[in-house]
């Protein structure tokens, strides 16, 4: 009789779980908001053509966001999926793309969440869903996730999907999503590229050129997923670096507050070095956002203490120094886990990857404003691999 019961049992558990891989996929919400655009089911299509979807945090004018792609659209080129002859066109404006290319293999659309605009929940759902509707719409065969908030917002929706998903330049852990089993491991439909922090290099490459023993340090950031997880690391690793003293962080979106704080300490001897962690979504006092060369402009005119980043844009814009990665690279390696998708299509298979070609950048200007003593071609024998950013 026992025996009887226990093959009933597995019986029934065999008929449920039949049943339940005819579900094409559930969604599951890591954030408090109603969405009414509801995803539809998609399946994949791979022959020879490709339908890829781009669905990047932030906004075309973000200086990040177009270098990174980039890189995708120079290393698909490398593949072949692109034509060279397209090349030029492409790259014919500095850092400026379109939101739609179509070629003879494949073709791309991007679409925006603007989340360095919309911060909260309840500003951004109008664009959730019109992410939702446009993958409903366009049926693309494979979705790329630019950043953490095109992760969290729209990711939610598809991870586990029949619709395969690319990431890049994740900042948080894949694991806070769910979307991996292992720290090498995606789920059934997703893979892609983890971004590393490098806030305690760039603070040991301060340290060598200045030789200091100890440094202070000021971080101020935009409120963000991503500054959220600066700080995190921060604050797990700092124990690893007790030579390294955070003073304060002062993390706002509005930019009289990022002021205030800043000149609150500029002035003051117990801070050495002001750590620029995110800084594109600061707002002026009527609400625009501002842009980050309106952002280090005031920096640099108002601040005392050298300014330090792990982002060669910021650097660019005026902050001392920073090793970074290089921010075409992610692109890049999206690009390589496409190509191995193509050919493997088995997302199990595909480990996370993660930026390897951290690079070490000085602005001259700013050595020169911050120290004066200090020469270029001194801080090149200490540092040989330094470049020099004009």
């Amino acid at each position: 009789m026992k025996t009887k019961i226990a093959i009933g049992i597995l019986i029934i558990l065999l008929l449920f779980s039949i049943a339940l891989s005819f579900i094409p996929y559930h969604f599951e919400f890591d954030f408090d908001i109603d969405i009414k655009v509801k995803p539809s089911a998609a399946k994949n299509n791979y022959k020879e053509y490709y339908k890829i979807l781009i669905v990047d945090s932030y906004h075309p004018q973000f200086l990040i966001s177009q270098l990174r792609f980039a890189g995708l659209l120079k290393k698909l080129i490398e593949y072949d999926y692109i034509d060279k002859k397209y090349s030029k066109k492409i790259f014919e404006k500095t850092n400026t793309f379109d939101d739609y290319y179509k070629f003879d293999q494949l073709e791309i659309k991007r679409i925006w969440l603007n989340s360095k605009e919309y911060m909260e929940n309840f500003e951004i759902v109008n664009n959730i869903e019109k992410v939702v509707q446009c993958v409903n719409d366009y049926k693309p065969n494979l979705i790329m996730l630019s950043e953490d908030d095109a992760v969290e917002k729209i990711g939610t929706y598809y991870f586990g999907s029949d619709i395969p998903i690319i990431f890049w330049g994740l900042n948080t852990t894949p694991l806070k999503y769910d979307i991996i089993r292992t720290p090498n491991s995606g789920v059934l439909n997703v893979s892609g590229v983890y971004q590393k922090e490098l806030i305690f290099e760039t603070l040991e490459l301060y340290q060598k050129i200045f030789a200091k023993d100890k440094i202070k340090i000021l971080f101020v950031s935009e409120k963000s997923n991503t500054t959220n997880f600066k700080i995190k690391y921060i604050m797990e690793n700092k124990q690893f670096y007790p030579q390294y003293e955070f003073i304060d962080f002062i993390v706002d979106n509005d930019f009289e507050k990022l002021k205030n704080g800043i000149l609150k300490y500029s002035a003051q001897k117990d801070i050495d070095v002001i750590f620029c962690g995110a800084m594109g979504a600061y707002k002026d006092k009527s609400g625009r956002l501002l842009e980050i060369s309106e952002v280090f402009k005031w920096l640099i005119e108002n601040t005392k203490k050298p300014l330090l980043s792990s982002l060669k844009s910021y650097i660019n814009n005026g902050a001392l120094l920073g090793v970074c990665e290089n921010e075409e690279e992610q692109g890049e390696l999206a690009a390589e886990r496409f190509n191995d998708f193509v050919n493997n299509k088995n997302f199990r298979d595909l480990n996370i990857l993660y930026n390897v070609k951290n690079l070490k950048f000085i602005n001259p200007n700013a050595l020169k404003k911050y120290n004066d003593n200090l020469k270029l071609e001194d801080i090149k024998i200490k540092v040989s691999d330094i470049q020099v950013l004009q």
